[in-house]
C-alpha cells in the first residue's frame, strides 16, 4: 500500500497492484479558504449566472463557516488501480460507522495520547474520499501541545487482495502547519 503524509506522492510500481490512502487536516481556515476558491475555477464561478454565483457563494459561507474551531477535520481520499480494488474499498468505507471506527482510528500528539474519533463521514456515491472528525481538546488540553513535533493520524483500512499491513499511519509535522510562525490546523 503506498502511503501520502499529505505531501508528495507515494512511491508505487504503476504495473504492480497497488492502493493509496492520502490524508490532509481541512480544518484550518486558509484550507478551507482553499478548497472554495478550487471549486470557484472548476465551476467557473467568473462565467456563472448572477443566480448561480449566489447558491455557490451561500454554499462557500456554510462551508467556511464550519466546522466550529473545537474540531479537527481529517479529509482521507484513496485510489487504487484495480476497478475491482476500488469497489471492495467503496463498499467498506462505505459500510463504516463512528461505531465501527471508534477503536481503531485515533489522532495524537507526538507526546502520545490516542484522542478518539468523534466524528466520521463516510464516503458518499463513488467519490473514493469520507472524513475523520477528532475533537480538539481531550481529556482536558489540546490534541497539540507545546512542543509536540506533529500530529499523527492512525487507522485500520481493510486489506484488499493481500494489499498493506491493515494499519495506516501518516504524520502532520508542525513546520508544515504554521503560518506567520503560528500553528494553524
Amino acid at each position: 500500500v503506498g502511503r501520502d503524509s499529505g505531501g508528495g506522492a507515494a512511491a508505487t510500481d504503476s504495473q504492480a497492484p497497488y492502493v493509496k490512502y492520502t490524508a490532509q487536516l481541512r480544518s484550518a481556515a486558509p484550507i478551507r479558504q482553499a478548497i472554495v476558491r478550487q471549486q470557484q475555477i472548476q465551476s467557473k464561478y467568473d462565467k456563472a449566472s448572477t443566480e448561480d454565483k449566489q447558491s455557490f457563494d451561500e454554499n462557500a459561507q456554510t462551508f467556511l463557516a464550519g466546522p466550529p474551531s473545537d474540531f479537527v477535520v481529517v479529509f482521507v481520499s484513496f485510489e487504487a488501480n484495480n476497478r475491482d480494488t476500488i469497489q471492495d474499498l467503496l463498499r467498506h468505507w462505505q459500510s463504516q460507522t463512528l461505531e465501527l471506527l471508534h477503536n481503531s482510528v485515533f489522532l495524537r500528539g507526538s507526546k502520545g495520547d490516542r484522542v478518539p474519533l468523534s466524528q466520521y463521514v463516510p464516503v458518499s456515491g463513488a467519490n473514493q474520499e469520507f472524513q475523520f472528525i477528532f475533537p480538539r481538546h481531550f481529556e482536558g488540553k489540546e490534541v497539540l501541545q507545546p512542543g509536540d513535533r506533529g500530529l499523527q493520524l492512525e487507522f485500520d483500512y481493510p486489506v484488499i487482495r493481500g494489499l498493506g499491513d491493515g494499519r495506516g499511519f501518516f504524520e502532520f509535522r508542525i513546520d508544515k502547519m504554521k503560518i506567520d510562525n503560528e500553528v494553524i490546523y
